[in-house]
């Protein structure tokens, strides 16, 4: 979340757009960061704090898009 990184007071409309787009996002980038947590712990520890659910994200839209668009195509 961006809003600690702006010190104390954060203007409302920061605060509104931040709660905004965390409203559209966390319900695919939650359950996605939950799946990546514990391997990327595995693989080392300072991948703990990475946030690998965004990309899983993009990729996950690309693959059902590509699939879509393969499924339409053999009709």
């Amino acid at each position: 979340m961006i809003l600690p990184s702006l010190g104390r007071q954060p203007h409302p409309i920061v605060i509104k757009i931040s709660t905004l787009l965390a409203s559209i996002t966390e319900p695919i980038l939650g359950p996605l960061r939950d799946l990546l947590r514990e391997p990327t712990r595995r693989i080392h520890p300072i991948f703990e704090r990475l946030d690998f659910s965004p990309m899983a994200a993009i990729l996950l839209i690309y693959f059902i898009q590509w699939g879509l668009h393969r499924l339409l195509l053999s009709m």
